[in-house]
């Protein structure tokens, strides 16, 4: 399911300091684009104000959008969305997003602003988690050519014959979006097969 359709336009990730590291569009065409850094540091001001006189923002709107606020430690989730777009969902998504994103960044931030890659997968997974229960199987092919994550998971699938994504992902301890990105590329790559 493409989070377009479920209202969500934007996703920004912020520093407490208003840096944006990570800022995904879903509209075919961003009119956020070009400003990017300048909402981000609005958006994080208004967290930052919300937080001095309650206990940070939840939610914004405008005439036409909505922005949906989490904070997880020194970061800020905001999505913006459609004004029908349901908040508590969307703060849900967000939840879990930075649930996963705490797995991959390190203790003391680093300034990699390529660390938040996975996030676009992770918020596609969160809206379509029938692609986490899909089978997998190998297809045959020899591994030689294969290392890294992708050897293990083509591995771990030889031993157990087949196995969903979200398997996959909770007995290796991989973050669900590796699991999905590294076993569509073995699949583009004919080692692996999707089955029923």
């Amino acid at each position: 399911m493409n989070p377009n359709e479920e209202g969500l336009r934007d996703v920004f990730i912020m520093r407490d300091s208003g840096e944006c590291v990570y800022h995904q569009s879903y509209e075919e065409t961003d009119r956020l684009e070009a400003d990017g850094t300048l909402i981000s540091s609005f958006l994080s001001t208004i967290e930052a104000f919300s937080s001095n006189v309650d206990v940070g923002a939840k939610l914004l709107e405008t005439a036409n959008n909505r922005f949906v606020y989490h904070r997880s430690g020194e970061f800020i989730y905001v999505a913006r969305t459609q004004m029908d777009a349901n908040a508590d969902e969307i703060a849900t998504v967000l939840n879990n997003v930075s649930q996963e994103v705490i797995k991959f960044l390190p203790e003391q931030w680093d300034g990699k602003v390529d660390r938040f890659e996975p996030v676009t997968a992770l918020i596609e997974i969160q809206f379509d988690k029938s692609e986490l229960e899909s089978f997998y199987e190998i297809t045959g092919r020899g591994i030689d050519k294969l290392d890294g994550i992708e050897a293990k998971i083509y591995s771990f699938l030889r031993f157990r014959g087949r196995s969903t994504l979200s398997s996959i992902s909770k007995l290796m301890k991989i973050p669900e979006s590796d699991v999905v990105n590294v076993t569509n590329k073995l699949v583009e790559k004919e080692f692996l097969e999707a089955c029923s």
